[in-house]
């Protein structure tokens, strides 16, 4: 007998505990968690297929490629990618024409990095274009602000003076200089009339472009080649009992539990693909969705338009299934469709940069790298709190976040501990149906909350990614294999060799 509602096919959902032997898998892949966005392969220009042409950043990336200021290999660029610090140092050195300077190591969290890094951080240190995040530290592995940015180019340029600046969010004395002169040349005006953002982070789109306006907008003549882009690593998105994957080819495939034909990936190419309770959806080549499986209620009725990510819904609960679906149009803005019983798909108005949909409700992040939630919040699930994130996660009843200083916030219903965030500083963070996980920023994992499957048990060793799904994990190695832990009732963490 059944302990939970049964699948259409009239299986159990939890019939048995399955064995918590992780499965490693080599699918020279990254797994995303419930929302997934992957880099085209449209044609491009500047000698990278993601580059399309007529973008305000398609100069400046040509530019770069031209005198090697990001000396970023390959077809793809991924445009929208954060700068670290250390990169950010990188370009300015490479800008100047790889200055010399003493030698000598000025900060003491330097020392992982690579000769060039480390090069540019003691040139930048020497000549005070950075005093560090603190006397001794540079902090290179944190992401570059909009006002980092800022004092970085005003010290290289000399400090020149400039008049005032018109913006009421810029309160530290390191900045006002910088943003006033920044403001003056127009190298980037603010985010309005009246505010800067400051703590924005920045993108590779966004840093080259201002240094392409530092130095004057030099002329490019644009290099029509349009290589093939594809991800690096291919996006995996692990649902309640079933999992889908983005191959090579740019095709999808499926496995695990397939009831509600959630399983039986559409043909054509795709970009990425979210896999939920009983339905997955994708994002194809030419930008538009594709959802399959259980239409109940018109969680697959896809909208019409382009859009940059997408997430399905997941999870069980006495309340019902999950059942919505929600994107990011590529105008920013939010699109959900679905059941709407809790206001799951009442998606706020302005423009988001991801969006995360779980059992009944849903968060995003939004451009100015604020949490909005909405739909039920009978445990607070939806009470997004105050700060700026690079990222966030809705699972069952909870949801979590990367704060931009790599700290994780957790919050909602916390029986099992699933809210309790560890200490430390974090890369992403992935909030399943009673537990939660996230890799640290020295790629090792952690996870916590409902163990009853062995789903915390996370591996040994780096990771580049993890997702925590219904009574399953799952993690992309920094060797580009993937391994699995938990519940295994549906094949759901059995990852073909095919991908």
């Amino acid at each position: 007998m059944c302990q939970m509602p049964s699948t259409p096919n009239g299986s159990c959902w939890f019939r048995m505990r399955p064995s918590s032997t992780a499965r490693a898998v080599v699918v020279a892949g990254v797994l995303l968690a419930a929302t997934v966005s992957g880099l085209s392969s449209a044609a491009g220009v500047a000698g990278y297929g993601d580059v399309q042409n007529d973008r305000y950043f398609t100069e400046p990336v040509q530019w770069s490629v031209d005198n090697g200021i990001t000396d970023i290999g390959g077809p793809c660029l991924d445009p929208d990618a954060p700068v670290s610090r250390a990169d950010a140092a990188l370009y300015l050195w490479n800008m100047q024409q790889q200055p010399l300077h003493d030698g000598e190591a000025k900060f003491t969290d330097t020392g992982h990095l690579a000769d060039a890094h480390l090069d540019a951080i003691n040139w930048m240190a020497e000549n005070g274009i950075t005093t560090g995040t603190s006397p001794d530290t540079y902090s290179p592995d944190d992401t570059l602000t909009r006002a980092q940015s800022a004092a970085f180019l005003w010290r290289l340029a000399g400090k020149p003076p400039a008049p005032p600046h018109p913006f009421v969010d810029i309160h530290k004395g390191w900045q006002q200089g910088a943003v006033s002169w920044m403001a003056q040349t127009g190298i980037t005006t603010g985010t309005s009339a009246t505010t800067f953002t400051p703590d924005r982070q920045l993108t590779r789109k966004e840093v080259i472009t201002f240094l392409w306006r530092y130095q004057n907008k030099p002329a490019t003549t644009i290099n029509p080649a349009t290589p093939p882009c594809r991800p690096p690593t291919i996006p995996v998105s692990a649902g309640d009992s079933h999992s889908c994957a983005v191959a090579t080819d740019d095709t999808i495939t499926c496995w695990g539990d397939n009831g509600w034909g959630q399983a039986d990936a559409p043909t054509g190419t795709y970009k990425a693909v979210s896999a939920g309770l009983w339905h997955s959806c994708a994002v194809a080549t030419d930008d538009t969705i594709t959802c399959w499986g259980a239409n109940l209620p018109g969680r697959t009725d896809t909208p019409a338009g382009t859009y940059k990510t997408v997430t399905a819904a997941g999870y069980w609960g006495e309340e019902g299934a999950g059942s919505h679906s929600c994107a990011v149009a590529t105008d920013g803005t939010i699109a959900c469709w679905g059941t709407n019983r809790h206001g799951q798909t009442d998606s706020p108005a302005g423009t988001y940069k991801t969006v995360s949909a779980s059992w009944h409700h849903s968060c995003a992040v939004a451009t100015d790298d604020t949490i909005a939630c909405w739909g039920a919040d009978w445990s607070g699930q939806t009470d997004a709190p105050t700060g700026t994130y690079k990222t966030v996660s809705a699972g069952r009843s909870h949801s979590c976040a990367v704060a931009t200083d790599g700290t994780v916030a957790c919050w909602g219903w916390n029986r099992y501990g699933q809210t309790v965030a560890p200490t430390g500083t974090y890369k992403t963070v992935s909030a399943g149906r009673f537990h939660s996980c996230a890799v640290a920023t020295d790629d090792t994992v952690t996870c916590w909350g409902n163990n009853e499957y062995g789903q915390t048990d996370a591996p040994t060793g780096t990771y580049k990614a993890v997702s925590a799904g219904g009574g399953h994990s799952c993690a992309v190695a920094t060797d580009d294999t993937v391994t699995c832990w938990g519940a295994d009732w549906s094949g759901q963490t059995d990852t073909p060799t095919t991908i």
